[in-house]
Parts: C-alpha cells; structure tokens; sequence
C-alpha cells in the first residue's frame, strides 16, 4: 500500500497547490500521481516492477520470469512504469480509448511534467502553462471547486481527452480506477485510519466541497 499512499500525498499536494496558484508544482504532484497509481494498478493485478538498467515486469504467478525488452522506451523508471502499464492494460484501461496530441494520455502528462521540469528555465509562477487557463480562470470566479466536482462526476470521461481540462482530469480519473482496482481486489481494508485523514487534511475536501477521495 506504499505506492498508493505516495499517489494519494503527491495527488493532495497537486490539488491543493491549485487552490493555491502554484500551478508548476501542481503539475509535478499531479503527475507523480499518476506515476504511483499505476504502479499501484498494477500490483493490484499481480504485476511487480523491477529496475536493473531498464525496466522489467514480472508477473506474480508460479513459473513466470521478469520481461524486458532493448526499447529504449522501457530504460527509464518512469518511462518504462508506462509502458509496461500500457502493454497489460490498453485493452481495458478506458484511459488509453482516445489520445491528446497523438500521445496516450500518460505520456501526454509526463510531457507536461518534462516541460517544467526539464524545459522551462524556471517556474512559469504567477503565469502558468496554457493547460492551466481554464483552471485559472475558475480560481478568479471562485468556481474551481465545481469545476473540479464536473470533472469527478464525468462519467463518460471526457474532460480526460480535452487539453484544456486533461492536466487535472487525467489525475482524478487515474485515482478512482485505482480505488477500484484496490476494492476489487479487497485491498482498500488495508488503507489506515491516519494515511487517510491525512490525505483529506492536505487536499481539504470539507472545506473546499470536493470528495475526490472513496475509499
């Protein structure tokens, strides 16, 4: 449950760096999310992970060895993270049904990512990257909260696809998959009372009226 309650924090501390204007560290946290839930995901459904150079997966069953393959897209923790994901589930995973940009859209977020962290000299901060103006603008209404309510209602996920709402939409809907596959897999029990009260304290549902959080 390690890797999720890491998803859960960094997720937190994206949406709460929202609320706050801190959009390029928003965009790390939430990222970093995903990264997480997806490892999560997939040791809900017996996958392990294992880093020696490059990626491998190894199936948790008996007689099974790790995978790996000389892609270089597999060599890196995290660019591997998605592709091994996207090899076992791009025919389940409603999130891998449409593309942004012509890239799935955890890579279309770890672009994102790149783009603060690697590409940009700085922070952007009290500007943002144009995926943020929609956002923006709802914290100058005071509506992000009900934006942020349309997005975790949206059960036809389509603000996932659309680049003006994927940055947030892709997050929200990556963790209550995850919460799925965690209660599908009877695994939810075994969140404690503190790491849960800890992510609410950080993201501050109550307060804000958003309940991103079921589990």
């Amino acid at each position: 449950m390690d890797f999720f309650h890491s998803a859960t924090v960094s997720f937190s501390e994206g949406i709460d760096a929202i609320f706050a204007k801190r959009f390029s560290w928003a965009t790390v946290k939430l990222y970093y999310s995903i990264f997480y839930l997806l490892r999560t995901s997939m040791a809900c459904n017996g996958y392990a992970l294992l880093r020696n150079c490059s990626m491998y997966r190894l199936k948790i069953a008996s007689g099974e060895s790790p995978y790996g393959t000389n892609n270089k897209k597999y060599n890196s923790t995290h660019g591997g993270t998605i592709s091994h994901y996207k090899d076992i589930f791009s025919g389940s995973d409603i999130l891998l049904t449409n593309l942004i940009d012509d890239v799935d859209v955890y890579q279309w977020m770890e672009d994102v990512r790149d783009i603060v962290n690697y590409r940009e000299v700085g922070f952007e901060e009290p500007e943002c990257l144009e995926v943020w103006n929609k956002f923006k603008e709802a914290l100058d209404t005071h509506t992000l909260s009900n934006l942020l309510n349309l997005i975790i209602n949206d059960s036809q996920y389509i603000y996932c696809f659309q680049e003006e709402y994927a940055v947030v939409a892709i997050p929200i809907k990556r963790m209550q998959l995850t919460i799925a596959d965690l209660g599908n897999n009877g695994c939810l029990p075994l969140i404690t009372l503190n790491r849960k009260e800890y992510a609410n304290s950080i993201i501050k549902g109550a307060e804000r009226n958003i309940n991103i959080f079921n589990f």
